[in-house]
């Protein structure tokens, strides 16, 4: 019986701003439940995780790192429907 192994699916994603464009790794998280993409400019690093809750709130939590310097929280949000 042959093995099946399951890889998280991975896309490319655009940015535009003022005529220019930077293109990044968007990754699906293993549960289909959110994304993860990040970017380097120079020194600068950043890495975003973007998840769906079951409530249907999508929470969005961005890291960057500058130089040798750990990493930070740069942004964490929470978008919910109102009814």
């Amino acid at each position: 019986m042959a093995r099946t192994t399951t890889r998280p699916a991975t896309y490319r994603m655009r940015a535009f701003n003022d005529g220019r464009f930077m293109e990044t790794e968007v990754k699906l998280l293993e549960n289909g439940k959110g994304i993860t993409w990040g970017f380097a400019a120079g020194q600068i690093r950043t890495n975003s995780v973007m998840r769906i809750s079951e409530k249907g709130d999508w929470t969005e939590l961005t890291e960057i790192t500058i130089g040798s310097q750990p990493p930070r929280k740069y942004m964490e949000l929470t978008v919910s429907r109102q009814k």
